[in-house]
């Protein structure tokens, strides 16, 4: 088993959701992530205890939130909202490197309907190296360019439902599913509508 412990202080980017407008960047603490057998489940205990079995690795990762009802009120459906997540997330780790001087080995991501520190739908973008490496704080720098670029890649992909050129990962633990190429585009477009907004 290995363990994935992100530090996302300092780079939050909250989208539509007025209940964590008001909180402190760096508020949400640790992510703790658990691969095994190729699923990925949140832990639910943030200590850690008795739960630190084989890597850890103390990173740096760039998120945003959103609240599932403006998803909803977008035209998502409650069950394409994982799947659309998901592709999102996909979406950005591939179109990083060209913000970041990095690889999209040197990144990883992770995507969640409810996460236990937001309490909502967030993705997150993580740098794969102890302490970080820049590249999550980079994306954070130029998340409205880095992330309407993503939108446009799957936007002009002439795919149906999803490539290796748009939302499909050749490292992905949940063999590329779900995913929802449409529905990447509209969570995109409701973050980039909230952040642009922002002065």
């Amino acid at each position: 088993m290995r363990l994935l412990v992100l530090a996302a202080i300092g780079l939050a980017v909250v989208a539509g959701s007025a209940r964590a407008a008001g909180r402190p960047v760096g508020a949400h603490g640790l992510i703790a992530l658990d691969w095994h057998s190729g699923n990925r489940s949140t832990l639910v205990d943030h200590e850690l205890s008795g739960v630190v079995l084989g890597q850890t690795l103390a990173t740096r990762a760039v998120w945003y939130d959103l609240d599932e009802a403006v998803l909803l009120a977008a035209g998502l459906s409650t069950a394409q909202v994982p799947g659309a997540l998901h592709a999102a997330e996909h979406a950005a780790i591939g179109l990083l490197p060209l913000f970041a001087t990095c690889d999209r080995w040197d990144i990883g991501g992770m995507s969640t309907v409810v996460h236990p520190h937001t309490g909502c739908p967030t993705v997150f973008v993580h740098d794969g190296h102890p302490g970080g490496a820049g590249f999550a704080e980079r994306g954070h720098a130029v998340l409205i360019p880095w992330l309407t670029a993503t939108r446009a890649a799957i936007v002009d992909c002439k795919c149906r439902a999803g490539c290796p050129s748009c939302v499909q990962s050749p490292k992905c633990g949940n063999g590329n599913a779900p995913l929802d190429k449409a529905g990447a585009v509209t969570v995109l477009g409701v973050v980039l509508e909230s952040v642009s907004g922002r002065s």
